[in-house]
């Protein structure tokens, strides 16, 4: 007589199949899309607080929350490159320039921000090595700061020309309307 033996499990071979599709499209599709959302909040909340540091003269911390910023946007860009094939048969050309843009935007508004961080603490220094707290002389801490701003002015100037940019405004979804009318005051 048979003994008592563990039950017989059978999954028919279409149900893995049917799992293995749902797990590579959830890879696939949705990972990508958690990543991509979390690193441009991250990125939208890093620039805030490295805003917020300058205001209150924590330049340090400020620098280190614009590069945080610049990570995201390199982690969303990333993501953003692996569509790379659909790119070239040409289907979704307008979202593409439009995803173009807005990662140029992210990216010079990043570097404006670093470089205005460096050119407002380079004044401060200057400031202080004319008023005799620091011993050196201001003129290489004025040089850095006119440097610092004027790459900060250029990076600005590019931003203003993409905001301005009535294709741009017109491909732009309206969900994301508000936070660029924001940038451009």
């Amino acid at each position: 007589p048979r003994g008592k033996g563990l039950p017989k499990f059978s999954l028919p071979l279409s149900k893995i199949y049917l799992f293995a599709v749902i797990a590579l499209v959830t890879y696939a599709i949705v990972w990508p899309g958690l990543v991509l959302g979390w690193s441009i909040f991250s990125f939208r909340s890093q620039l805030s607080e490295g805003f917020r540091n300058l205001q209150k003269g924590e330049f340090e911390q400020g620098l280190i929350n614009i590069k945080a910023a610049g990570s995201g946007i390199e982690t969303a860009k990333s993501m953003y490159d692996n569509l790379e094939p659909v790119r070239k048969t040409g289907w979704f050309s307008n979202q593409f320039v439009l995803g173009d843009n807005l990662f140029d935007l992210s990216s010079l508004s990043v570097d404006a921000a670093k470089n205005t961080i460096l050119g407002v603490q380079s004044i401060l220094q200057s400031l202080k090595a004319v008023t005799g707290e620091r011993a050196e002389s201001p003129a290489g801490y004025f040089d850095s700061a006119q440097v610092e701003l004027n790459l900060a002015a250029e990076d600005l100037s590019k931003v203003n020309a993409i905001l301005k940019n009535a294709d741009f405004k017109f491909k732009l979804p309206k969900i994301l309307v508000p936070q660029v009318e924001s940038l451009a005051g």
